[in-house]
């Protein structure tokens, strides 16, 4: 019984790495039409810039030139945040499959691999720090309109 919910525990972990690292490369994070006529839509992302025609929905985009120069604030701390929490997502899944009682590591020691379970836990909880103080910005922000995560 143990084992189900150990494994329930790691499919929601590895669902939620995945739902974040494809956040983290979607391209449309802010959305601005460039004139009043709406005829093409404008989608900033966190590492290119989309423009998409509407009459009739080719899309062309650039990749950035540089990683930090030029960006507004809000783009360089989303990235910064994004990255940290899937580097600590991806960390956690490590240590959660490793104190799996399924997988024959540190099979003699069961207290340790109960306390790398708890340490996953604790470093996706973390990392939902990370992506839960990302959507408060995003939510406050008041100069641009963002589609949210």
């Amino acid at each position: 019984m143990t084992v189900i919910f150990q494994l329930m525990a790691f499919c929601l972990g590895l669902l939620s790495t995945l739902l974040l690292v494809i956040a983290t490369c979607t391209d449309c994070w802010m959305v601005n039409a460039d004139d009043s006529l709406e005829v093409s839509l404008k989608c900033r992302g966190l590492w290119r810039e989309c423009v998409t025609n509407v009459q009739d929905g080719i899309r062309t985009c650039d990749q950035y030139d540089s990683i930090l120069a030029g960006h507004p604030l809000k783009i360089v701390v989303t990235r910064a945040l994004l990255i940290t929490a899937d580097i600590l997502a991806g960390l956690a899944l490590i240590t959660l499959l490793l104190g799996l009682d399924c997988i024959k590591f540190l099979k003699e020691a069961p207290h340790i691999k109960l306390k790398m379970c708890y340490m996953a836990g604790l470093i996706l909880g973390l990392g939902s720090k990370c992506s839960k103080a990302l959507a408060i910005c995003l939510v406050n922000n008041k100069t641009g309109e963002w589609n949210g995560i």
